[in-house]
Parts: structure tokens; sequence; C-alpha cells
């Protein structure tokens, strides 16, 4: 039988740690003017951890509240709030797809087979409720900005240029030593081993009639950079649950009771990390992260392998439940 399993999250705490050890966490301290537009700041990834870990656990009007009384609005709370706006004309399905065309910042139209659903864009990391709507956070000197395929990272100095970026932009960036690109569909090798390899990213989704929960289980590398010689990075595994409900032939966002209780397993290099979750909360979505391992590779490992190796457990809607048997 298989180990439980661990999720991941973002950048190594080896080289991002804060210095004072005996400082409390305060969330207040991480809301920073700029302009008019507020970006978070974190002293060290750990305070980062905990402020996701946080926002986890409170139901979406919570969030509001907290960061209207912290000054500061993410860019998860605008685009789930102008899904709100368009569902008050859910009985004008043309109104609704008009009013979709004034978000598109923010929400994006796909297409998986004979089924189309609204989602959110850029909602396939943990920092959501993190970034700001230029989608940009900070922690320690760095600044992060999050991208469909990618995070870049650069230096305070570089802060208004990363601002400014856009796609378009990615590749000419590539080979520059102010800006690092961590991919979140990364090409790390596959090596065989004893465990059973089920990728970065396993989905799953179910439907009663009207109502659809989707799940997304992502295995990614975040920061990953050499140190001394040797590949570092933090290895995060981390489960998302949305609820749908079906509005004139498109499954739309909608407000639920999301829950989970999920186990398994992933392989980095060699090395098995594994753990086990469970809670609940009222909202749009609901990030579970089940593990974030700061990892140094040997001198000699620089595309290590890493996948989801196990995952057994469910994510869950009121009306149904997205069920993982991967083992």
């Amino acid at each position: 039988m298989k180990k439980m399993f661990s999720l991941c999250v973002c950048v190594v705490a080896l080289v991002l740690v804060s210095c004072d050890k005996e400082k409390v966490y305060n969330p207040q301290d991480s809301a920073l003017r700029a302009g008019n537009k507020s970006v978070r700041t974190f002293e060290s990834m750990d305070d980062l951890y905990r402020e996701i870990n946080l926002l986890n656990d409170m139901d979406f009007n919570e969030i509001v509240s907290y960061e209207d009384m912290n000054g500061y609005q993410s860019f998860g709370r605008l685009a789930y709030q102008a899904v709100e706006t368009i569902l008050q004309d859910s009985s004008n399905p043309d109104l609704m797809l008009r009013q979709l065309n004034n978000y598109q910042l923010y929400l994006q139209t796909i297409t998986e087979g004979t089924t189309q659903y609204v989602d959110i864009r850029y909602d396939n990391t943990p920092f959501t409720f993190i970034m700001n709507k230029d989608r940009i956070f900070i922690v320690a000197d760095s600044v992060y900005k999050v991208f469909d395929t990618c995070i870049v990272k650069c230096g305070i100095s570089q802060k208004e240029s990363l601002i400014f970026m856009d796609e378009n932009d990615l590749r000419e960036i590539e080979d520059t030593p102010e800006f690092h690109i961590c991919s979140l569909n990364p090409p790390f090798a596959i090596t065989q081993s004893k465990y059973s390899n089920y990728g970065d990213h396993i989905q799953q989704d179910a439907v009663n009639d009207k109502e659809k929960v989707k799940t997304d289980l992502y295995s990614i590398p975040v920061d990953s950079r050499m140190v001394n010689g040797r590949l570092c990075f933090t290895a995060y595994m981390y489960l998302k649950i949305k609820g749908f409900r079906k509005f004139a032939g498109t499954f739309w966002p909608v407000q639920r009771t999301l829950s989970d209780n999920i186990a398994g397993g992933m392989v980095v290099h060699t090395t098995e990390y594994w753990n086990s979750v469970s809670g609940g909360s009222e909202g749009f979505q609901r990030t579970e992260n089940i593990i974030a391992k700061p990892l140094q590779m040997p001198e000699y490992i620089t595309s290590p392998a890493i996948y989801i190796s196990y995952a057994v457990g469910y994510g869950r809607i009121p009306a149904v439940a997205a069920v993982y048997n991967f083992q």
C-alpha cells in the first residue's frame, strides 16, 4: 500500500527565510501600497505559506472583509465579484455573455468536449487571493508575477518592468539574468521508478444535473535555482475545488460549500513525500495545500523527476463529489 501523499508550493525556503526568527507573523503587515494598487508583501516564504493557509479556511465573504480591513483587493476577489455581477442577469443569457466580454481580464470561456464553462483566468496556482490585479506579489526582495504557464520572478528594481510584462514578452526574457522563469508545466525528466507516475496534474470533475464540481490536483516546482552548484526549489502539491451551476447551457462559477478529504504522494527525484488533508469552506473555490517542501538536489541532478504517485479521496460540493482513486 502506498504512503499517503503530499502537496507542494512555491519558493526555496533556504534562500528566502526571514532573518528574524523571533518575529511574530502579522497578516496586516503584508499589504504594501503601490500607487493606487496594493501589492501583498511578505518577509519570507514561511509568511506567505501561513497567509495562504489562513485564506484557504475563510468563506468568500470573510475574504472580502479581510481584504477591506487590510487595504487591498486580490485578483481572486475582483474576478469572483465580476462573476457575481454577471450572474445578477442569469435570467438573460445573451446579456450574461455580453457582460462576460467586459471582464476578459479575469474570466475566460473553456470548452472541454461538449461541455462549456466559465472560469477564472490565471487560477492554476495557490496565489489567486494573494496576487493583485496585475498578478503581482512580493516575497523578501523578490517580485513574482503569475502567467498562464509560468511564474516570473525578478528583483525589486525590475518591478515596474515585470508589472507591464505580458505573455508575448516571455520568450524574450528566457535567457536574461534579471528575470527567472519557473514553468507551471515543468519539462522535468520522467525516470523509471517503483512508483506509479500520474504526471504533474490530475483533473477530476463530476456532474449532477445542473450542478458540477471541478477539481484539479497539481504538483509543481517553484523558484528553481542553482545555489552553490546545486539545484534548489520548493516542491508544491495542492488541490483546487470549485462549484459550478449551468445557466443556458454553460456552467458558471457559483458559491457552494466546498469540502475535501484526500491523501496521496508525490515523487521528487527518488523520494516520495506524502500527507493527507481534509477541510471545508463556503465560497467559489477552495485551495487545499498539502505539501510545501524546500529541496536541494545532489550536485549531479539538474533535471529531477517530479510527479504525482498516489491520490485517493475526494473534493466535493453538496450535490456531487469528484473522486480520486489513483494508486
